[in-house]
Parts: structure tokens; sequence; C-alpha cells
């Protein structure tokens, strides 16, 4: 007979932007088989610089999407501070 596997529930307090999970070895219970859980904190990262790249110009032929391209590019620009 197979037996029934069940996972932990993620904790409220979990948030992806700063934690992971790491799963426990499985532990038999008798009549199913639980995997328990570990939240953990991801590293943090200092002077995190934004990536630079390239412009689209070469891809972009006409020239009404160009100015809309280059308007699109100067409100992230402003918005992202870079």
């Amino acid at each position: 007979m197979e037996k029934l596997i069940k996972h932990a529930t993620i904790p409220q307090y979990f948030d992806q932007t700063k934690n992971y999970i790491e799963e426990l070895p499985p532990v038999d219970m008798g009549d199913y088989i639980f995997i328990d859980v570990v939240v953990k904190n991801l590293p943090v990262e200092e002077n995190i610089e934004p990536e630079q790249s390239g412009t689209f110009e070469p891809y972009i032929a006409e020239p009404d999407l160009k100015e809309q391209v280059k308007a699109l590019s100067d409100a992230v620009t402003t918005l992202m501070g870079v």
C-alpha cells in the first residue's frame, strides 16, 4: 500500500522577497509520510547596481514607434532613478 504524502503548510509570515523554504527529510508517521519545512532568510545583497542595457534602436524601424519607445525609456529611467 502506498502512503499519502503530507507537506507542512507555509507559515503566514513567509515573504518570498525575504525568505525561502527548505524541506526537512520525510518522516514516516505510520499512515502517511510527513514533510516539514523550515523558513530561512535570504542573504542580504549590498550595493546592488541596476544592469545597464543597450538600446533598442536597431530593432525599431518605424519612426512613430521609435518616439513611443524613447518616451517609455525616459519614463522608466526617471522612475528608476537610473
